[in-house]
């Protein structure tokens, strides 16, 4: 028997992991665009107007992004993993909610600038590493993005930084503190990558694309169960040991090389890279306070010790399938054009500073930050109404919101920092070069020493 099945139907049957092949997601958005295919033509407002309808149909059916890159890298490893559910919704919070940004740069030193609660990833220098690896890397991110990352400030109840009684200098964490959270951080992201994703895709898969045995394969044979594995990778990520359970096991010598190259030198590069990060911050505490304001949803206090990854499995467990253009756009409208920009513009202020430049430039970066600021509020608020893909009143009104502030206070705010980033006379000729095509300049540059093989 021969039948004819919507298109908006594979869709949905795509979203809903009962078809296991992105590719054909991808095609299905294909087609709707180009044909620009309305499946309830009769649900369309009048008020949209002919280029309005054309610009919201190209949005809605732009299709995932993330598919579209992991497709490109690793499109067995995305076919596989799209039949598990925690898979499929992290990569949709990432993208619905986060606007999670995937970006390959050409400056190879800033493809090692991260912290957690930026989703922009952006693709590490792959060396001789196989070109699938890069899909482990982004679903390392990506379970660091959906986590939430800490700033080394004591904050208020409204999110800002706390300031010491002379209001002054702001109140720093413990750096024990900072580091225990952001090891914890690391190691249930290792855990998802390195132990969760190879154990769901196939151990003799993922030793093909590694180059070796997986650190959850060798945990596994060497007697841990899986529910244990997150407690194994923080021991070795605090102490710097291996425990001597692994130790006493009768096949450790067949693993000792693996499990020293990879978690030795993970905590080894984790202890180094979190200083960095601490530093970064501390020394930049004006960026940070930036960070504080636009960030707040995406910082969290501390992380609940041995619960990590049981909070965000569960969260992500009660989120909903599938993928929405709209919310997509305006997500990624928020993380990189505002977010982003605003960091990049407080940070540029800094250097206009140590030149002792006149007041102008400096009350134009403060005056277009707020505007940012006023123009994530309007976004978010509206993002929260856009629940489907229909061209309703909401998402119609969310298109035009989203389209008037692209066009007005985000593309006046992107001028201004090209004017700043290229600007010798107001940041001089050796930040101009430093700086130059940076995306994210106010991040630190992390060091991962031999990347081969690690997700980093």
């Amino acid at each position: 028997k021969r039948g004819l099945i919507d298109v908006d139907d594979v869709i949905e049957l795509c979203q809903q992991g009962k078809i296991n092949e992105p590719r054909i997601e991808i095609l299905a958005y294909f087609l709707k665009a180009s044909y620009n295919y309305e499946k309830n033509k009769n649900n369309i407002q009048d008020n949209f107007t002919r280029d309005e309808r054309s610009e919201f149909n190209s949005i809605i059916n732009s299709g995932s992004f993330v598919d579209l890159a992991l497709q490109n890298d690793a499109r067995e490893i995305n076919s596989e993993l799209n039949k598990y559910e925690i898979y499929r919704k992290l990569k949709r919070f990432c993208e619905n909610e986060l606007g999670v940004v995937l970006q390959k740069v050409d400056n190879q030193l800033e493809a090692l600038a991260f912290d957690n609660f930026i989703p922009i990833f952006l693709y590490p220098p792959l060396g001789e590493n196989d070109i699938r690896m890069n899909a482990f890397y982004i679903l390392h991110d990506l379970f660091h993005y959906a986590s939430g990352g800490i700033l080394p400030f004591a904050r208020n109840e409204d999110g800002s930084i706390r300031k010491a009684p002379d209001n002054t200098k702001p109140i720093l964490l413990e750096y024990a503190n900072y580091e225990s959270a952001m090891i914890e951080l690391e190691c249930a992201a290792v855990w998802f990558s390195d132990v969760c994703m190879p154990k769901l895709l196939g151990y003799e898969k993922s030793r093909e694309i590694f180059r070796s045995i997986t650190i959850g394969e060798a945990l596994e044979n060497l007697g841990v169960e899986y529910s244990d594995t997150f407690t194994i990778l923080k021991q070795i990520e605090s102490t710097g040991a291996i425990p001597e359970q692994l130790k006493q096991h009768k096949d450790y010598d067949k693993y000792e090389a693996v499990l020293e190259e990879r978690l030795i030198g993970l905590y080894k590069r984790d202890k180094e890279n979190v200083k960095r990060m601490y530093d970064g911050w501390v020394n930049q505490p004006e960026v940070a306070e930036v960070v504080a304001r636009f960030y707040e949803q995406a910082l969290i206090e501390s992380c609940p010790n041995g619960k990590h990854i049981d909070k965000l499995c569960s969260s992500l467990d009660s989120y909903p399938e599938g993928y929405n253009g709209l919310k997509a756009k305006i997500s990624r409208t928020i993380n990189f054009d505002i977010r982003r920009t605003a960091l990049a513009l407080k940070f540029y202020q800094g250097l206009v500073n140590q030149k002792d430049a006149n007041n102008k430039i400096i009350h134009a970066i403060d005056t277009t930050i707020d505007k940012l600021h006023k123009a994530q509020l309007e976004l978010v608020a509206i993002k929260s109404q856009v629940v489907d893909t229909n061209p309703t009143f909401n998402n119609l009104e969310a298109f035009r919101k989203w389209k008037r502030i692209s066009n007005t206070v985000i593309k006046d705010a992107r001028m201004l920092e090209l004017r700043l980033q290229n600007s010798e006379e107001l940041i001089g000729a050796s930040n101009v070069a430093l700086y130059k095509d940076r995306i994210l300049p106010a991040m630190t540059i992390l060091d991962f020493e031999n990347p081969k093989n690690e997700t980093n």
